[in-house]
């Protein structure tokens, strides 16, 4: 892969000399945006000049001062805000932002507070994750949750939930840790990433110090997006927009098709144009001069758009209809 502009690790071991040297490397010869390192295990009172870097800002969870110690921390170029006020006491969590998207790391710890268990620990995370999940987002981070542990799934449906009801799309798609245990491999997929926006590629690589992959994301065309002003562009007005009537006019423009017996590019051909249709009908256009690459759009609205086109894709690589 090109240059990543995001990366994430799990050092395994805490920020030790040697995956130290390494995370600088990385940061001088590959640029990322930002770099998250998870299990860093830095205690409040650590001399952080150690730590510092030529054109990045070290960052810490907010569990330094709660806890005296943190498990997460980033290198972060300068023009990004953190949005620590999101950042929910208790959480290793990081929460960034640049142009409009929202980026997240965390670190799903198992230390619970007085009064807590592993489930309301975990509800606690969630909650903070349900709290950001309004923008464009991507949220990359050791989540802990392994089906060979998760015996009656809570962790694993509360995390389906989630990214349902947020519209979210998981990309991990393979085993991210590999440890021997009692003489046998186990492997399990465990860091994780979510995403509501289309071109992310992703790529792993196996790290020597560490049990856990170093993740590389990269974002195509989001940086350096340039003010343009598109006069007189036609566009929808989603204020006088209705779901339920949506729904009714989208029923009567795409009833009598059996998906069985059609390919999916013939599907989708329906599908958009009943959606048009329905628009044509419900929605007024308005003209206006625009400035920006994107037409005003409603967020949930745009979402679903994205998500559509995610779902076309996977159904022609998996033929699956559901």
């Amino acid at each position: 892969m090109e240059n990543p502009d995001i990366i994430y690790w799990n050092c395994g071991s805490g920020l030790q000399k040697k995956n130290l040297h390494q995370i600088k490397w990385y940061l001088e010869n590959k640029q990322p945006e930002i770099f998250l390192v998870a299990e860093a295990d830095l205690l409040r009172d650590k001399e952080l000049s150690v730590f510092q870097c030529t054109g990045y800002i070290f960052h810490q969870s907010k569990t330094i001062n709660s806890r005296g110690k943190c498990r997460l921390v980033a290198w972060v170029r300068p023009d990004y805000i953190r949005e620590d006020g999101l950042e929910m006491d208790g959480n290793e969590i990081m929460i960034f932002s640049k142009n409009g998207l929202r980026i997240v790391g965390l670190y799903r710890h198992f230390k619970c507070y007085d009064g807590e268990n592993m489930r309301t620990n975990f509800d606690r995370l969630m909650e903070n994750l349900h709290l950001i999940s309004t923008n464009e987002l991507i949220i990359v981070g050791d989540f802990n949750v392994d089906p060979q542990r998760d015996f009656d799934s809570y962790f694993g449906r509360r995390l389906k939930e989630w990214k349902n009801e947020c519209l979210l799309d998981q990309l991990t798609e393979s085993e991210t840790r590999t440890r021997l245990v009692a003489g046998v491999i186990q492997t399990s997929m465990i860091d994780l990433m979510f995403t509501n926006i289309c071109g992310l590629k992703t790529e792993s690589e196996f790290m020597s110090q560490s049990d856990h992959q170093m993740i590389y994301i990269k974002i195509n065309c989001l940086w350096n997006k340039k003010s343009i002003v598109r006069k007189g562009i036609s566009y929808l007005n989603w204020r006088k927009y209705s779901a339920s009537k949506m729904s009714s006019l989208f029923e009567k423009y795409f009833c009598g098709m059996n998906i069985y017996n059609q390919d999916v590019d013939e599907i989708n051909e329906r599908i958009t144009t009943a959606i048009c249709q329905s628009l044509n009908e419900l929605v007024p256009k308005r003209q206006a001069n625009l400035t920006g690459n994107n037409p005003v759009i409603n967020p949930s609205i745009r979402n679903l758009r994205n998500k559509k086109s995610r779902l076309l894709k996977k159904w022609k690589n998996t033929g699956n209809r559901f």
